[in-house]
């Protein structure tokens, strides 16, 4: 009773309300706006993938090594490598795994062996959830500075 008395209760109803919907149109257009996105490009140079994930190109190069199944950039006659969408996919996975869950490279290529579709699955949806609260703190900050006006 006392909340409904609370003249900010109907309003933070609506702002509940409201960050579902977001959450939903994030969950289906703009995961959709950003694979389009990618789509523009047909080819990525380690440098531009290095930059994606935050690491060296020796790191990529390293992982190369020690992941040849899953990474397998085109290489040009001058053996400059020419990443796709598939191997920045796997990279992520192998990112996920090494660099964001602390495993070791072997540790990731074991269960990289044993459960490739499971990992590949959890590594998207880090991915989208780490979209959704990027677009929900950006909300946030706006209803904040809203609030003080």
């Amino acid at each position: 009773m006392f909340l409904r008395k609370c003249p900010f209760f109907y309003l933070r109803l609506l702002v509940a309300n409201a960050l579902f919907d977001i959450i939903v149109y994030l969950c289906t257009s703009n995961l959709l706006m950003m694979t389009k996105e990618k789509d523009l490009k047909l080819y990525y140079s380690i440098n531009e993938v290095a930059e994606m994930f935050d690491v060296k190109g020796t790191t990529l190069r390293f992982w190369e090594r020690e992941f040849p199944k899953q990474i397998n950039p085109k290489k040009t006659g001058r053996n400059v490598r020419q990443y796709t969408k598939d191997d920045i996919e796997q990279i992520r996975v192998i990112h996920n795994l090494v660099k964001v869950r602390g495993l070791k490279i072997s540790a990731a290529r074991e269960l990289l062996k044993k459960n490739k579709s499971g990992v590949q699955q959890e590594t998207e949806l880090v991915a989208r959830l780490q979209k959704i609260r990027a677009e929900l703190v950006a909300i946030k900050k706006d209803l904040e500075t809203l609030e003080q006006s």
